[in-house]
């Protein structure tokens, strides 16, 4: 049912995607497959064979799961409480890294330390719940706040922050407190 949450959710997703000015463009990709043994052309993040199992685990969390994803790509991860989207997703910015298989993004590999910084900086988590991704104490400041961290000038940041509020019917809120905010 789309209720209050869910609708802050789908706003504060809309919000995001604004800031980061994503273009629509699609095009095929390889979800779920197996045997999969070679990068896809021109893939941003590419999954390939790729398994994972929690220490200490009974269950396999992820199993020969192979994926390309393109730029400007928009891409649902679905399925049942433990079903593994969350560790697959994690494996997206390095939080986590395969036991099996590899997880590129741009080309670097996800397992390689000296990669990290510039692969969470093209890769980015948003989380389950809006409100755990709060940062400051000002709606204006929250959505500036990844901008801001990706060293985009000051005046950019200011363009792009109004032009996201304005987008989602936000901008009377600018200035109020983020923590506030009814999430309807």
């Amino acid at each position: 049912p789309f209720t209050r949450k869910s609708h802050s959710f789908c706003v504060f997703l809309k919000l995001f995607y604004h800031i980061v000015q994503a273009n629509h463009n699609s095009a095929s990709r390889n979800v779920g497959r197996t045997g999969v043994n070679s990068m896809t052309p021109n893939a941003q993040i590419e999954i390939v064979n790729v398994g994972f199992q929690y220490v200490g685990a009974d269950k396999i969390a992820l199993k020969n799961i192979s994926l390309s994803i393109h730029k400007g790509e928009i891409v649902a991860i679905v399925g049942h409480n433990g079903s593994g989207k969350s560790t697959l997703c994690k494996m997206l910015n390095a939080l986590l890294v395969p036991a099996e298989g590899t997880v590129t993004v741009d080309g670097m590999d996800t397992r390689d330390e000296k990669n990290l910084l510039e692969i969470r900086r093209r890769v980015v988590m948003v989380f389950q719940n809006p409100d755990n991704q709060l940062v400051t104490t000002i709606v204006e400041e929250d959505v500036g706040f990844g901008p801001e961290n990706l060293g985009v000038a000051p005046a950019e940041i200011r363009v792009r922050v109004d032009a996201a509020l304005s987008e989602v019917e936000m901008s009377a809120y600018a200035e109020k407190a983020s923590h506030a905010l009814s999430g309807g």
